[in-house]
C-alpha cells in the first residue's frame, strides 16, 4: 500500500465529509454524541445499513474523528462491503499508524477483497518497521488463516522473542497455533511457560489437564525467550 495512495484516500474521503458537513450545515442537527449512540444502537442489534449511515453523519461532521471512522470500517465490513471499509480503514491507520486494532481491521478488509499481496505486504511492512510483539502476532494471524503454517509460526516466534517472555499473550498465541495445527507437545509446552508467568492461569491449567498433564508448581517452565 503506497503512501501517495493512502493520501490520496484520505484526502478524498476528508474532502468528502467536509462538502457533505458543508451542505448540511443550515438543517438541524443532532448533537454528535447522539449520533454515535445512534450508530453504536444500531451495530449492536445487528442493523449494520443503519449504522452505517449513522457513523457517515458523524465523520461528515468531524472526519478527523478516526475512533468514529474505524466503527464506520466495521460496519461496512460487517455489511459485506470490504471495499469501502477498506478505504475507511486506510484513513484510519494513516490518522493513527501505532493502532493495532486499525491495522487489524484494515488487513480484514484487505483479506476479504482478496488482495494478499497487498495485505502481507502490509503486515510485514508493520512488522518490519515498528517490530512490535502484537504486530508479529498479527501478520502470524493471517499467515494461519490463508495455511502457511511453517510462515506463521516463525511470526508467532518472532513475537515472543520480542516480547523476550515477559508476558502471556505471545504464548497464548504459539500455544492456540500449535493445538491447531495438532502439535500437542509443543502446545504442552507452551502451556507450561504460560503457568510459570501465571501461575494460577485456569485456562492453561485446564488445558494441561486435558493434554493429561499434571500441572503444578514444579511443571512450569521459564519462557524460551526470556533473558
Amino acid at each position: 500500500m503506497h503512501r501517495s495512495f493512502r493520501a490520496t484516500t484520505l484526502a478524498g474521503l476528508i474532502a468528502a465529509s467536509a462538502f457533505g458537513a458543508w451542505l448540511g450545515g443550515c438543517s438541524n442537527q443532532r448533537a454528535l454524541p447522539m449520533v454515535h449512540a445512534a450508530g453504536n444502537e444500531a451495530y449492536q442489534r445487528g442493523n449494520y445499513q443503519q449504522a452505517i449511515v449513522e457513523y457517515k453523519e458523524y465523520i461528515e461532521r468531524k472526519p478527523y474523528d478516526a475512533h468514529v471512522r474505524h466503527n464506520l470500517a466495521k460496519a461496512y465490513l460487517a455489511a459485506g462491503e470490504p471495499q469501502l471499509a477498506r478505504e475507511h480503514a486506510t484513513v484510519c491507520h494513516d490518522i493513527d499508524p501505532e493502532n493495532t486494532e486499525y491495522s487489524a481491521t484494515l488487513a480484514e478488509a484487505m483479506l476479504k477483497t482478496n488482495d494478499l499481496d497487498g495485505l502481507f505486504a502490509f503486515l510485514r511492512s508493520e512488522a518490519a518497521e515498528r517490530g512490535r510483539p502484537e504486530d508479529h502476532i498479527l501478520l502470524g494471524r493471517y499467515l494461519a488463516r490463508v495455511g502457511t503454517a511453517d510462515e506463521a509460526e516463525q511470526a508467532f516466534l518472532a513475537a515472543a522473542r520480542v516480547d523476550r517472555g515477559q508476558s502471556v499473550g505471545p504464548q497464548w498465541e504459539l500455544a492456540n497455533f500449535y493445538r491447531t495445527i495438532g502439535a500437542a507437545d509443543k502446545e504442552t509446552e507452551r502451556l507450561r511457560m504460560i503457568i510459570w508467568l501465571r501461575p494460577e492461569d485456569p485456562e492453561a491449567t485446564a488445558r494441561l489437564r486435558e493434554l493429561g498433564k499434571v500441572p503444578g508448581p514444579s511443571y512450569a517452565l521459564p519462557p524460551a525467550e526470556r533473558v
